[in-house]
Formats: structure tokens, sequence, C-alpha cells
């Protein structure tokens, strides 16, 4: 999990599940206020995650 910089450079590049880490991250520290000033931080939102298809996946080659 997570699109690190790192994995385009491996060879083969890397198949990775991509989410939103910046907008996790301040939806965390929001909720987070919101906890320290005893407020409701309300309904938990819904993040998207994507599969980025890369070099690390396909055919295998030794099964031809």
């Amino acid at each position: 999990y997570d699109d690190f910089p790192w994995t385009e450079l491996m060879s083969p590049p890397l198949t990775v599940v991509a989410q939103p880490v910046y907008e996790m991250g301040r939806e965390a520290a929001r909720r987070l206020i919101c906890h320290i000033r005893q407020q409701s931080a309300g309904v938990l939102p819904a993040f998207d995650s994507w599969m980025v298809v890369r070099g690390s996946v396909g055919e295998n080659p030794s099964a031809r």
C-alpha cells in the first residue's frame, strides 16, 4: 500500500495500491484537534484507493 516515489525506480517498477495520504493525514489532524477541544469530529469520510499497475505484474514469462 502507498505509492512511494522509489516504487517506480525498482526493476521492474512495482505495482502498488495508492491512496490519498495527504488528505488522510489532514483528516487525522482535524479529528485529533476536535478530540483535544472535546468537539465532535463528525462522520469519518471514506477515502478512495486505486491500483497503479507497473511492470511488476503481467504474464509469467516462464509459463509460456
